[in-house]
């Protein structure tokens, strides 16, 4: 009842107040404001849950949803491109595990496993898939490039183009 939202509300204050960048407390508190009709301050959470974690399809989606109820449809219309994407490279990286998976001795799947992590802004899962390909095949050029000066790409629209993966290092 009452008293069990008064309690849990109190918790995500105070994760908020430990971790204001944390996204679970931000996409949590967002999501009571949506639910009570408050768009301003779900949109306000949100954007910095983007700022903060610019690659989370479930921030985008949600920023999407806000503007949406704002009347923003432009914004929202951005929000759900990004997200769209970020969904498709979450998808993308799966498909690659579950590939992976089943060919255990293929390097070249463990470095698109690695590009995918990267454009996901997970350098350090990007790491272990460039390190992993590079124990299969030692001459993996690509892996051995980027498996020491991996950086996730910008966060743009336009950079999540393409196959799903980042374009190669040293081109635009």
């Amino acid at each position: 009842g009452l008293a069990r939202s008064a309690e849990a509300q109190r918790l995500l204050d105070k994760a908020l107040a430990q971790a204001p960048d944390g996204l679970p407390p931000l996409l949590l508190a967002a999501t009571l404001h949506l639910e009570a009709d408050r768009g301003e301050e779900a949109a306000a959470l949100l954007e910095r849950a983007v700022a903060k974690h610019p690659r989370d399809y479930t921030a985008h989606f949600k920023l999407a949803q806000a503007y949406r109820r704002l009347g923003k449809e432009v914004e929202a219309a951005e929000q759900v491109k990004i997200s769209e994407e970020l969904k498709k490279l979450r998808d993308d990286f799966t498909k690659l595990h579950e590939q992976a998976a089943d060919d255990p001795l293929n390097a070249d799947l463990r470095f698109q496993l690695g590009r995918t992590a990267l454009a996901l802004a997970r350098p350090d899962l990007a790491d272990s898939w460039f390190r992993m390909a590079l124990a299969l095949n030692p001459r993996h050029a690509e892996a051995a490039a980027t498996a020491t000066t991996a950086t996730p790409p910008p966060c743009h629209a336009t950079r999540l183009k393409g196959p799903g993966h980042p374009p190669p290092r040293g081109r635009p």
